[in-house]
């Protein structure tokens, strides 16, 4: 355990990894905990498959934070706004679909 100040850091450069690789086409913003949401438009399947490639791969390439070394892991849930009626029920559905 690294303390409340490092753990803050982490999610910190784990925010601005997720930023960095949404760009301006999408939004993320840490939900609960350790838990961030991105919400992007992807237009086709294969626009999807790509960022979540480029998210998935800007993460763990996080290899410390404050030079302590540290891994990060990636748990992706997926969900379209179409299949529910707000943000909260979006949350959860894509919550429920990353523990398959």
């Amino acid at each position: 355990n690294h303390g409340v100040e490092w753990g803050d850091a982490l999610l910190k450069t784990v925010g601005q990894a997720l930023r960095k690789y949404v760009g301006i086409n999408g939004v993320v913003a840490r939900y609960s905990g350790d838990h961030f949401m991105v919400l992007a438009q992807c237009r086709t399947e294969e626009d999807l498959t790509h960022l979540l490639k480029r998210l998935e791969d800007g993460v763990r390439s996080i290899k410390s934070v404050d030079r302590i070394p540290c891994t990060v892991y990636f748990k992706k849930g997926i969900a379209r706004y179409s299949e529910v009626q707000d943000l909260h029920a979006l949350y959860n559905l894509a919550e429920e679909r990353s523990r398959i």
